[in-house]
C-alpha cells in the first residue's frame, strides 16, 4: 500500500483505538466487546489506495464483564490524505466536547443491559478536492461540508437470563447542517429528535443517513452481513448518527469511495 501524507494536531486526552467490527458468531462475539462508541472514524478508497481516520474518542467494554468507561477529547484538530496526486482530496476533522461512553449492568432476574454512547458540542467535517497553501481548508467551495452541534445518540440492549434481547437506538441534533456540491450545492439543515434509519439525501455518488441502525439475530457485523434480524428477538444493534457513504464520488480530480460516520455505538 502506498503511504500518504498525514497532517495530524490533536489537542486533549489521547484516543483509544478499538476495532469496531465485532464477531460474527455468538461464540466468538463472548470474546469481544460487549458495548462500543468511537465519535468520528472515516474510512475511503481512491486511485487503488485504501486510508482510514484514525477513531477520534473511542472506547469499549468487555464481553460478560461489568464496567462503566467513558472517553472525552476535549477538542481535535486532524486531517487526512485520502489518495496521493496533486491536488490531494483531504479531509478536515475539527470538533470540541466528543465524549464515547459504554455502561453495562446486571438486573434482578439475572437479566442485563449494556449501551453504547456518544455525545458531542460541536464538529465540523469538511471534504475538499485538495489542502490549500498553509493547510486551511476551503470552506467556500468543498466537496462536502457537515457542520453539526449538541449531537447526542446511543445504543441501549437489554437481554433476560432465559430470552432473547431487545435494543432501541435513540439520536437528538441541536443544529446539523450538510452542503458542497456533492449534495447540490444546497444546504441540508436538521434539528430535533430523528426516526431512525431517515434519509435525507441520496444520490448515484452520495448517501446521507441519519440514525442510522441494524439489528441483528446474533451479534454485529459489516454491511455486507447476510443474516437476517430475528422475529423473537435480536442480538445486537449498531446506530451511527452521521452515516455518509460516497460511490465513486468526484472529490477533486479522484473518485472517491468509502464511509464517514459521526456518533457511531454498538450493545449486546
Amino acid at each position: 500500500m502506498q503511504n500518504l501524507p498525514r497532517y495530524l494536531v490533536r489537542r486533549g486526552q489521547a484516543v483509544i483505538v478499538v476495532l469496531m467490527g465485532l464477531a460474527s458468531s455468538p461464540a466468538a462475539a463472548q470474546q469481544g466487546s460487549q458495548s462500543t462508541a468511537v465519535a468520528i472514524t472515516a474510512s475511503f478508497r481512491a486511485q487503488g489506495v485504501a486510508t482510514q481516520l484514525q477513531p477520534i474518542a473511542a472506547v469499549s467494554g468487555a464481553m460478560s464483564r461489568i464496567y462503566d468507561s467513558t472517553q472525552t477529547v476535549p477538542s481535535v484538530s486532524e486531517s487526512l490524505a485520502i489518495a496521493p496526486g496533486d491536488p490531494t482530496p483531504t479531509l478536515f476533522v475539527s470538533g470540541e466536547g466528543l465524549t464515547s461512553h459504554t455502561s453495562s449492568v446486571m438486573n434482578t432476574g439475572r437479566s442485563r443491559t449494556s449501551v453504547g454512547g456518544n455525545t458531542l458540542a460541536n464538529a465540523r467535517l469538511i471534504l475538499t478536492g485538495g489542502p490549500p497553501p498553509g493547510g486551511v481548508p476551503d470552506a467556500a467551495a468543498p466537496a462536502l461540508l457537515i457542520a453539526t452541534r449538541e449531537l447526542v445518540s446511543s445504543a441501549n440492549f437489554n437481554a433476560g437470563a432465559t430470552t432473547r434481547g431487545s435494543a432501541i437506538g435513540l439520536m437528538s441534533v441541536g443544529r446539523l447542517s450538510i452542503s458542497g456540491h456533492l449534495v447540490g450545492d444546497q444546504v441540508l439543515r436538521y434539528s430535533g429528535s430523528v426516526a431512525q434509519n431517515t434519509v435525507i439525501f441520496r444520490s448515484p455518488e452520495v448517501t446521507i443517513t441519519l440514525n442510522r441502525q441494524l439489528e441483528l439475530g446474533t451479534t454485529v457485523c459489516d454491511d455486507d452481513c447476510v443474516e437476517a434480524p430475528l422475529s423473537d428477538g435480536v442480538g445486537a444493534i449498531r446506530i451511527v448518527a452521521i452515516d455518509v457513504q460516497l460511490h465513486d464520488a468526484m472529490v477533486g480530480k479522484s473518485k472517491v469511495s468509502g464511509e464517514i460516520r459521526v456518533n457511531q455505538a454498538t450493545a449486546q
